[in-house]
Parts: C-alpha cells; structure tokens; sequence
C-alpha cells in the first residue's frame, strides 16, 4: 500500500496528521458556539395568594385617602393597630413586616416589625384568612395630621411576597 502523499512515514508508521488536525479544530470550535441566550430580566412569577390591608383590633378595610388611627399604647407608647387578609394561602406561616412612613419627609416613623406569624383560617374555603391586632409601635412623636402610608409586606413559607399599602392622613383612634 502506498501513503498518502500527506501523510507522515517516518519511524514506520503511517500518521494521518492532516484527518487529526482537522478532527480537533472541529472539536474545539462546536463548544464555542452561542447556546440560547437566556432572558435578562424573567418575569418573577405571579404569587398565588392575594393580601387585603385593614386596620384595628378586629378587620376593617381602608380605602386609599381614608384616615389611618394611632392611639396610646398600653405602656405610654403611640401605636396603630394593623389587621390583614390574605386568600389562597397555604400553608399559613408566614414572615409579616410592617412599616408606616411619612410620606412628605420619606422617614420610617415606626419601629422595626418584621415577625413569623401564623394566619388564622377562615370559616369556609371561600372566606380569607385573617390576622388581626397587630400593634405597630411609633418612634418618637407621631406626624399626627400629616399623610402617611402604611405598608405590609408578607411573605408565604414557599417564599412568595406580597406587598399591599394605603396612604392617608395619620389622625387620633376616636374615643369609642
């Protein structure tokens, strides 16, 4: 049998030098080829359960622009009772955080409130879960007369957040 007049005789053996080469260009230019590019910024995905903000020691929905209520607390502090609703949640454990900021300054005028609790279901499969009387303790003077909102943020055991807020001015708990 004859060579190849490419290929490589010396020590006896017949070497392919040209097929290899070409093989291992091949091989080290397929890995460098662009794969699909993956999205910049995915869409976080749509929580599965749905949060109603309310006030008091018992639910009271608040509309946008209505009155939010501070009162003394039980040791001379000022503090606003906080409710909240959420549908379609499960399991109930949750992380709460609360927070009521002076909307003309941007300066949190409350304290911190960030705390593990569970919703207690509601009566039937229709009806929402509930947590209610959650005291959330002023700093300071409180901007009586100013507008602020009030913003809660809960997060579900499988890491779902859900954010509700309303603003309104801050005025005084009328006297029962």
């Amino acid at each position: 049998m004859t060579p190849h007049p490419m290929a490589d005789t010396r020590g006896g053996a017949v070497t392919r030098w040209p097929c290899v080469a070409l093989a291992l260009a091949l091989a080290l230019a397929l890995p460098g080829c662009p794969g699909p590019t993956p999205d910049p910024d995915p869409e976080p995905p749509s929580p599965t359960f749905r949060l109603e903000l309310g006030q008091g020691a018992s639910f009271t929905p608040i509309t946008e622009g209505a009155p939010l209520f501070v009162q003394q607390g039980y040791q001379g502090g000022q503090m606003t009772l906080v409710s909240l609703r959420a549908w379609e949640l499960s399991p109930l454990s949750t992380t709460v955080e609360l927070a009521l900021t002076n909307v003309d300054t941007g300066k949190k005028v409350s304290q911190d409130y960030r705390v593990r609790l569970s919703f207690s279901p509601g009566g039937d499969p229709e009806a929402p879960a509930e947590l209610t009387g959650l005291q959330l303790v002023l700093s300071g003077t409180p901007p009586v007369g100013q507008t602020v909102r009030l913003t809660a943020t809960v997060q579900s055991a499988s890491g779902e957040k859900v954010t509700d807020s309303r603003t309104g001015p801050l005025q005084w708990q009328p006297s029962p």
